[in-house]
């Protein structure tokens, strides 16, 4: 059960852990105080021959944000011991581990199935390598693959700003080990640089269906950009891939994309030697994240990616947009090759979006006029508020009117809208079918339910 100290009392963190530890299932252990987040890591030094979980949080705040903000960002990271229960837990399963320091060579254990190592602050990896017991910064690299290797039956596991520094020649070729074999792989998040990134990726064989989360920053100072990935990236979809959905976020400094690629013939242990042949068709999922671009960036990246998805199969698009760009034919450069796009779901509004779904657009190479997903019938609309922003009827009913001429839209769906039902009205006259979850008129009639309910309870109480 949790113990958790009322204000003010201290409890011995080293001798409880360490006296119990050797009958411990399960092991969870949050800080606030850097003394005890040490008394912690040290603790962890015995066998645990029955322990299954283990969950360890240093929730010590940014170095920016203590009262000596020059302090090393590793400085705060207490380090976990390099013999780390004792090298005995054969019966561990979950580790996660955040804002503690690891030594590598510190995790063998074959049995875990779920590891997650989170540094939240990536200022703190770029001293990583001294904590490693490495000589070198490859050494310590290395000492990150030797581990997985060691680790066959990996369901789920997150790196998160805690992969050391790689050498200053390293490349997206650059090799520290063979290959590593994660059969049973889920799950892959990984938050660094691009590069270590792809070099991370170059280095694991795993089912094409895992899931793989990618969230990464480029190092322009240094020429790594998005074209580093874009082979990784390739080399998951074939010719007879199809991308039936995408989720598509942009901000100003950054964007994501969530995909989910058909492959007719990749099969599940395609890379994997030993695994059995199949011809059954596998999905492989795919989130990637560019952050930290500069303005000018994102727009370039973004389609650098785009161009390399099968975009022209995609049927359905939900696209968040936020003050990403302000020119219409951008929109038809990225995403004109969606002409079987089918279901556009918009949860934010931004203008040059919606001019780009009003407006045909001249093709630079045929001068042929297109527009911009020309088979679009289903459109969903979340959370806008037509009683605030007023003008966005006129806009919707324009574009309904507009689209009559292309391929008419056949539904619209307003899903937690603030809306009122004259509005919907108007809508469906211009549309067969509108879907509309009433959120606008409950909104309008709470305030008159509480007095009632209210008034009620006043005059009737519950004896």
């Amino acid at each position: 059960m949790p113990i958790t100290p009322e204000s003010g009392i201290r409890i011995d963190i080293f001798n409880m852990v360490s006296r119990h530890l050797c009958h411990m299932r399960e092991l969870g252990v949050s800080t606030h105080r850097h003394e005890d987040a040490i008394s912690v890591a040290r603790s962890l030094v015995s066998a645990a021959l029955v322990l299954e979980t283990v969950w360890l949080h240093n929730y010590l705040r940014h170095p920016a944000l203590t009262r000596d903000p020059t302090l090393p960002a590793i400085s705060l990271l207490p380090l976990l011991p390099t013999n780390l229960f004792n090298r005995s837990a054969p019966r561990l399963r979950c580790l996660r581990i955040f804002s503690f320091r690891v030594p590598w060579s510190s995790l063998d254990f074959s049995s875990l199935v779920h590891l997650r190592i989170n540094i939240f602050w990536p200022a703190a990896t770029a001293e990583m390598a001294q904590t490693t017991g490495s000589n070198s910064e490859m050494h310590g690299f290395g000492s990150v693959l030797s581990t997985l290797s060691r680790m066959p039956v990996l369901e789920v596991l997150g790196l998160y700003h805690t992969l050391p520094p790689l050498p200053t020649d390293a490349t997206p070729r650059t090799t520290f080990s063979l290959c590593i074999a994660l059969p049973r792989l889920r799950t892959l998040c990984l938050v660094d640089n691009i590069l270590k990134c792809i070099v991370v990726l170059n280095h694991i064989t795993m089912p094409s269906t895992t899931r793989k989360s990618i969230e990464c920053t480029l190092d322009a100072v240094n020429g790594h950009g998005s074209d580093l990935i874009l082979p990784w990236f390739t080399s998951q979809i074939d010719a007879s891939s199809s991308l039936h959905g995408s989720e598509i976020e942009c901000w100003e400094r950054g964007f994501k994309i969530d995909t989910t690629i058909s492959n007719s013939f990749r099969t599940i242990m395609e890379q994997i030697p030993s695994g059995p042949p199949s011809s059954n068709t596998e999905n492989t999922n795919i989130h990637f994240s560019v952050i930290h671009l500069t303005t000018g960036e994102t727009y370039s990246v973004f389609q650098t990616i785009c161009r390399a998805l099968p975009l022209d199969h995609l049927e359905t698009l939900h696209i968040h947009v936020s003050n990403a760009w302000r020119h219409t034919e951008d929109w038809f450069m990225v995403l004109g090759r969606c002409k079987n796009l089918h279901h556009v779901s918009m949860g934010t509004f931004d203008s040059s979006l919606w001019t780009a779904l009003t407006t045909m657009y001249n093709i630079p190479t045929d001068g042929h006029s297109d527009p911009l997903f020309p088979s679009l019938t289903s459109l969903t609309l979340l959370y806008w508020n037509f009683k605030r922003d007023v003008e966005r009827l006129g806009m919707l009913l324009e574009l309904l009117r507009h689209r009559r001429g292309i391929a008419p839209l056949q539904k619209v769906d307003l899903t937690r809208c603030e809306v009122d039902g004259q509005t919907v009205e108007q809508i469906r006259a211009e549309v067969p079918e509108v879907i509309w979850d009433e959120r606008g008129e409950v909104s309008r009639i709470a305030p008159f339910l509480v007095t009632f309910l209210a008034s009620f309870h006043a005059t009737h109480p519950i004896t």
